[in-house]
């Protein structure tokens, strides 16, 4: 199985971390006593997607060469 088709596969299963925090209910807010509270929640509820983010740029900065490396930089020095 190639490294894309790794990727493809665990954010398939990663559709159900978003689509269970889209089915909290509408009182989900009253249960939190401070925004604070509720961001640590949704960090935790999120997590696994974000890790996923990090492995998709882990993977992609080790099997990229140099010049590819640089283009993404002078990208996003432009953006900014």
């Amino acid at each position: 199985m190639t490294v894309g088709e790794r990727l493809w596969e665990k954010a398939r299963g990663l559709r159900e971390v978003w689509e269970g925090i889209a089915r909290a209910e509408d009182d989900l807010l009253r249960q939190f006593k401070d925004p604070v509270e509720f961001i640590d929640w949704f960090k935790t509820s999120a997590d696994p997607v974000l890790q996923f983010h990090y492995e998709i740029g882990y993977l992609w900065g080790v099997s990229t060469d140099v010049e590819d490396v640089k283009s993404w930089l002078r990208q996003g020095v432009w953006n900014e």
